[in-house]
This record gives C-alpha cells, sequence and structure tokens, in this order.
C-alpha cells in the first residue's frame, strides 16, 4: 500500500507536504492549537454557525446541544430577523473522533521485511496527510534523497485509511515523529524507535 496515485502525484505530494510542516512551524504561534488538535481525539470538535450576522441585535438566541459521553458538541446561533420571517437553521454536522493508531514502536532501517504503517479513522472520504521528522530533525523535504515517510490520501467511504512503508537505509537512528494532518487539523505527534539495520528492537 502507499500513496494515491494522481497525475503529477509528486509534485502534489511535496506542495502538500510543505503545507503540513508550514503549519507545524506556525502551530506555536498561534497560540493554543496542539490541543485544539488533540481535543479531536479525545473530546470531539467544538463547531459554531451563525446565520444573519446581525442576529444579537435583531434579539436571536442560541442553543447549545452537548453529545454525551466522547461525543461532540454543536452549538447554532439564530439570527432574530430570520427567525421572525420562518428561516431555517443551519446546523453543522459534528467530525468523527480522530484516532491514529501506529504498526510499530520500533522499526529496523533498510531492513527487508521490516516496514511502518498508519491506521487513521476519521471523517469519510477525508484527507490524510503524514510527514516522518527523524532525530536530526531530518525529513523529505531538508533531505530530498527520503522517498518513503510521507505522503497522503483519501479515507475510504468509512472513514478508513491505512498505509505503510520501508523506512529509508538512510534514516538517522533514534527517536522518529510522525505528524500528521486529519479533518484539516494537526493531530497530536506520534514517536516510534528507528535502529540500524541489523539491530534489535
Amino acid at each position: 500500500m502507499g500513496w494515491y496515485s494522481f497525475p503529477g502525484g509528486s509534485v502534489v505530494k511535496r506542495l502538500f507536504v510543505l503545507l503540513l510542516l508550514l503549519l507545524l512551524a506556525l502551530l506555536p504561534a498561534c497560540g493554543g492549537g496542539k490541543k485544539n488538535a488533540a481535543g479531536v481525539k479525545q473530546n470531539g470538535t467544538t463547531s459554531s454557525s451563525v446565520a444573519g450576522s446581525d442576529g444579537a441585535a435583531a434579539g436571536g438566541t442560541s442553543t447549545t446541544a452537548k453529545g454525551g459521553k466522547g461525543g461532540t458538541t454543536s452549538t447554532t446561533a439564530k439570527g432574530g430577523a430570520a427567525e421572525a420571517t420562518g428561516g431555517s437553521t443551519t446546523t453543522t454536522k459534528p467530525h468523527v473522533p480522530v484516532v491514529i493508531k501506529l504498526d510499530r514502536k520500533c522499526v529496523r532501517r533498510g531492513a527487508t521485511g521490516d516496514s511502518q504503517g498508519i491506521s487513521v479513522t476519521t471523517d469519510p472520504n477525508d484527507i490524510v496527510g503524514y510527514s516522518t521528522e527523524y532525530s536530526d530533525h531530518s525529513n523529505e523535504l531538508t533531505n530530498p534523497s527520503y522517498k518513503t515517510g510521507s505522503g497522503y490520501g483519501n479515507a475510504d467511504d468509512k472513514g478508513k485509511y491505512h498505509t505503510e512503508w520501508k523506512l529509508p537505509d538512510n534514516a538517522t537512528p533514534g527517536t522518529a515523529t510522525l505528524r500528521v494532518i486529519a479533518e484539516g487539523k494537526i493531530q497530536p505527534p506520534l514517536t516510534f524507535k528507528v535502529v540500524d539495520q541489523l539491530g534489535k528492537c
């Protein structure tokens, strides 16, 4: 298994991964971005939809529905003017809590039969992107010889996505960090150990 095949896929992949790394670099400046991403996995997503920009001025009301254990919270604001004229209320569809699992906690670089992979549960047909950073902070952008460990694809109609890859022969041993984007957000990073081809996990 691997990346989905698209016309000009290598160029699109590079652009997608560049966007991923830019988002990761900007994350500390956003303040609380990582906390919000973690919330997707643990507590679901909080979303809001507003009908009418001056709903509050027109006497609009807000309703909040809280899900059960592990559910999501959806808030809908209704504008008074639209309500008075029989306008409809728009609600947002809650996201599926994102769950990401690594295939292995330790991988031998360049070893035949050894590979790493991820399984992601997300929204149906959601785009999932991933990038691996090794212990020396190298990745596919700083080291073009890395041809694996990054990419993207679509979840199936049940929200399931899985891919696997062989580590580059020259991947730096130590703790590698895998970063994933799902549902348009950076998810909490996952780590795994990288050892030499003849090393022991």
